[in-house]
């Protein structure tokens, strides 16, 4: 069996189009794990400064400070404990998209 020139220029085509969409496949693929990382990263720094922020809220507590700056912290960690609850979010999400 012969191919003519349409079969292989239609054959030629869909292999291309193959291609072209293993290229696109990998573009997203690595953005997708760019954005992971980058993710990973902010939820490891925001992880830091709550853990920081309730550490000195704990040391001003346990001196009995009346320190005008003790309301700060509080306010400081739990507005950290709510992007650490995105971000957490945010992670699981990145995942859940990477296994698909």
């Amino acid at each position: 069996m012969t191919l003519s020139s349409p079969m292989l220029m239609l054959a030629s085509g869909l292999w291309l189009l193959l291609l072209a969409g293993c290229v696109v496949f990998a573009l997203f693929a690595n953005k997708q794990k760019e954005r992971a990382e980058q993710a990973e990263a902010a939820l490891r720094e925001h992880q830091g400064m709550q853990a920081q922020a309730m550490s000195e809220t704990e040391d001003a507590q346990a001196e009995g400070t009346t320190d005008a700056s003790a309301p700060a912290d509080v306010n400081l960690a739990s507005e950290n404990a709510m992007y650490l609850d995105q971000l957490e979010r945010l992670r699981d999400m990145l995942r859940a998209s990477e296994e698909q």
